[in-house]
This record gives C-alpha cells, sequence and structure tokens, in this order.
C-alpha cells in the first residue's frame, strides 16, 4: 500500500495547500515586478472555479 493512500482526503487537500501558497509566495519574491507587468499585457487574468460537490457521496 501506497504511504499516502494512510492519509485522509481531507488531510492531503489541506498540505496542497500549504505548499500551493509556498510556490505563489515564492514565485512574487523571486521575479521582478517589471516582468509581472510585460506578463499582465500578455496574458489576461484568469478566473479559478473550484464547484463544491457532485462527489461519490453526494448521491446518497
Amino acid at each position: 500500500m501506497s504511504h499516502w493512500r494512510s492519509y485522509s482526503k481531507t488531510s492531503l487537500l489541506m498540505a496542497w495547500s500549504v505548499v500551493e501558497r509556498c510556490m505563489a509566495d515564492l514565485v512574487e519574491r523571486l521575479v521582478p515586478d517589471e516582468l509581472w507587468v510585460l506578463f499582465r499585457q500578455v496574458v489576461p487574468p484568469t478566473e479559478v472555479r473550484r464547484p463544491q460537490g457532485g462527489g461519490p457521496a453526494a448521491g446518497r
């Protein structure tokens, strides 16, 4: 059995949330402001949608 399977889904999601915040912080600190200005001129802002529910337990 894989080691990660011993953790609950909630624990894994919480851990990923921490990793995601750390990566975002790292990128913001390492990328110069001038590069962000150029990036925003080329890549439009996106809206992140994460639908809730609808998993296997939803029909129970």
